[in-house]
């Protein structure tokens, strides 16, 4: 007989309840990181995928030999060629081991060790990224030769994981898979712009020390180790002192991973970049300064190196003022008598209604391609403005905010400034002067006395309004920028500044270039001028 047992009640008289199933937390979790492990995977193998596919095919021919970059004047006339590649190619074996060491040394230590991708160094430096000390240095020489003949300089966003991806890839298995150690230290070496319009080592080495790359000593040999890094900015002729600090870095570099001795990195530390190179002897193009300043604006703007990067430039350059210019500079103009060599000179000339710049003074004498350019380099030329920006700084915002005519009265009278007073240059005072007699004179108590009249915050908008900008650091004008006793004028900022005054008040910053198209894609970028009344 099946027994039946009574259900006990509780002392309520109420039937136990069931007990309820716990929340399994750790079941979960367990789930939902596999399942986001799961979902990572298949996105890295899309990912791969799409790397796979839309990776180029790697042709080691692609590395030499590129289209060159057409610069044409306003009229559309072409003027200059860049990138006509003057390369003499070295093999492996005419290659020096101190130069070996020194590129093995500085770009990639770990080179001879692994498959085109240092793993190690690609988290270090990723992860030094991450906590924003900076991430260079994760790519390998063979990375490199990807990024320089393939891919392009983008990193960041998504098109510079793709880049840096596309570039692991070809490394792997398009270049290490297919040739030696060897042979990619030979593409190296061979496929770089070295600057000065070197292509490869052997060129560099017979424009810079006038000798074959075979012959080069130890302290020639860190100083193009050190330029793979940044061509342009290691250039010799252009910036010697990071030149010479950067090879001093190469040298460290060369003794810390035991190349050389101390003893040899001494001796070579002391021939400094001026002793080993040899003065730049380049046949320059008679629109040298002009081609130098669409170069660096190009450069500014895109990011891409119009000598490495085939294109069409249509400038702004006007040729019958260039021209003019250039027998100004060059001293043969029947007008105008330069009193010796050692006077220099820099010029913009502007069309004031919309910015362009339609000639360029660089300089007297200029030698080579992109050396010194006095007119519009910040970099190099940046000067005192002098007495050119009393209308900036002085008259014009006495005008535009305490309505001062051009016939207000000034008394021209010892002035004070800082602990004395101003003086003129001729140590006279004229009295009573109207604001134009006294612009007109150059008269430095009267521009004080404007420069007064206002507040620095009205002084501080309407200079910079006009593209001119006060010294790193400074929000409160000193009295001395009254007369332009401070340093951030180039010709070409000046000359920008002074076209709003004929142009209705319209500022446009000066700009040498209209359109670029990209000979390989035919892809046109035109720059964003920006026209703004001030």
């Amino acid at each position: 007989m099946k027994k039946f047992r009574k259900k006990k009640d509780n002392v309520d008289g109420e039937s136990t309840p069931k007990k309820k199933r716990k929340f399994r937390f750790g079941y979960w979790l367990l789930v939902f990181v596999l399942t986001c492990g799961l979902l990572c995977f298949m996105a890295g193998i899309g990912f791969c995928y799409y790397i796979v596919k839309s990776a180029p095919e790697f042709d080691k021919n692609n590395m030499f030999e590129k289209e060159s970059t057409r610069i044409f004047d306003s009229n559309g006339n072409l003027y200059a060629t860049l990138g006509s590649e003057k390369r003499e190619k070295v093999t492996y074996d005419e290659l020096p081991q101190v130069l070996i060491d020194a590129i093995i040394a500085t770009e990639d230590s770990r080179f001879f060790q692994h498959n085109g991708f240092d793993a190690a160094r690609f988290i270090k430096a990723s992860a030094s990224q991450l906590i924003g000390h900076g991430g260079g240095g994760a790519s390998t020489l063979t990375m490199q030769i990807s990024k320089n003949a393939y891919t392009d300089t983008v990193s960041s966003g998504f098109e510079g994981i793709k880049r840096k991806f596309t570039d692991i890839y070809l490394s792997i298995f398009k270049i290490e898979k297919q040739y030696t150690k060897q042979d990619i230290l030979e593409f190296y070496v061979n496929s770089y712009y070295m600057g000065a319009g070197a292509y490869g080592v052997q060129q560099a080495s017979l424009t810079y020390f006038n000798k074959p790359i075979s012959e080069i000593n130890l302290a020639e040999a860190a100083m193009l180790a050190g330029m793979f890094q940044s061509p342009d900015a290691y250039d010799p002729y252009i910036n010697p002192k990071s030149t010479e600090s950067r090879r001093q870095t190469v040298l460290y570099l060369m003794e810390r991973h035991g190349y050389i001795t101390s003893e040899e990195r001494e001796i070579a530390s002391k021939l400094t970049v001026d002793d080993i190179v040899k003065k730049s002897t380049n046949s320059t193009n008679d629109y040298q300064g002009f081609i130098d300043t669409v170069v660096a604006e190009v450069k500014e703007r895109t990011g891409i190196n119009p000598y490495t990067t085939p294109m069409l430039i249509y400038t702004t350059m006007d040729r019958s003022k260039q021209d003019y210019i250039n027998d100004i500079v060059e001293g043969r103009n029947k007008n105008y008598k330069w009193e010796n060599d050692v006077v220099q000179a820099g010029i913009v000339m502007l069309k004031s209604s919309t910015g362009d710049i339609v000639a360029v003074g660089a300089g007297r004498n200029k030698k080579g391609a992109n050396t010194l350019n006095l007119a519009t380099f910040d970099y190099q030329t940046k000067r005192h403005p002098g007495s050119t920006i009393k209308p900036i700084l002085d008259y014009g915002p006495a005008i535009e905010y305490e309505n001062l005519s051009t016939y207000g009265p000034f008394i021209d009278e010892k002035t004070p400034y800082g602990s004395g007073s101003m003086r003129n240059f001729n140590g006279k005072y004229n009295g009573f002067m109207t604001m134009r007699d006294c612009l007109k004179n150059s008269v430095n108590t009267c521009a004080l006395q404007a420069f007064n009249m206002t507040t620095n915050e009205q002084k501080m908008e309407f200079m910079t309004n006009l593209g001119v900008q006060p010294e790193e650091g400074i929000t409160k004008l000193p009295q001395s920028y009254s007369v332009g006793a401070f340093n951030t004028a180039t010709p070409e900022i000046l000359a920008g500044a002074y076209a709003a005054f004929g142009n209705g008040g319209y500022y446009t910053k000066p700009y040498s270039f209209t359109k670029i198209v990209y000979r390989e894609s035919e892809e046109e970028y035109t720059p964003d001028i920006e026209r703004k009344r001030v």
